[in-house]
């Protein structure tokens, strides 16, 4: 991704069948001001449909889609609309995927490597300063915690304290945050560096 987009948001279209994962890309998106997500289809045909209503900047699709592949949409986006920045996402990239896909100037991320992505997005774009988030240590260790994917039973044996405790704690870092889910916090906790 070469492109600047300096003054403005990148227009995103998520191109992604999984709802759980269309869920968690609009949760990072929303927290990138790099980023305006500006639609979420299921399908090739969805996104073939969305280029012109849309316009967007970028495409983020997972590779697996129903009926056809993400190679399917590289090859119709370089023919289409070659100025469109597109990133196939998957579980595991697998060197045959990248170089089906190089002739069109495709980049493969692997999932767990998309908050990533949206951070190079920033670097793109104009710095934004980000809001300094007072957590006590305790919340801290906690929201910390939070963000490994550890439960409440899981952090309170880690920190020695009870159940509640930690329950009390993470509602104060999610208030803090102004977050509403344990997913949010986490996010937040990953993209704040706290």
């Amino acid at each position: 991704m070469d492109k600047e987009y300096r003054g403005r948001a990148q227009r995103l279209l998520l191109v992604e069948p999984d709802p759980l994962a269309v869920g968690g890309v609009s949760l990072l998106a929303a927290r990138q001001p790099a980023v305006q997500l500006v639609g979420a289809v299921g399908t090739l045909d969805g996104a073939r449909t969305a280029l012109d209503r849309l316009q967007p900047d970028l495409i983020l699709a997972e590779v697996r889609l129903p009926g056809r592949s993400g190679v399917h949409l590289a090859e119709f986006i370089a023919r289409r609309a070659p100025q469109i920045d597109l990133t196939l996402m998957t579980i595991a990239p697998t060197e045959q995927l990248e170089e089906a896909v190089a002739v069109f100037g495709v980049e493969v991320r692997a999932k767990s490597g998309i908050a990533d992505w949206f951070a190079g997005l920033s670097r793109h774009s104009e710095p934004e300063s980000r809001p300094i988030v007072d957590l006590s240590v305790r919340e801290r260790e906690v929201a910390q915690l939070v963000a490994q994917g550890k439960s409440s039973s899981e952090i309170a044996q880690t920190l020695g304290i009870s159940s509640e405790s930690v329950k009390t704690y993470a509602a104060r870092a999610m208030s803090k945050y102004n977050v509403h889910s344990r997913v949010e916090l986490a996010l937040s906790v990953v993209g704040m560096g706290n």
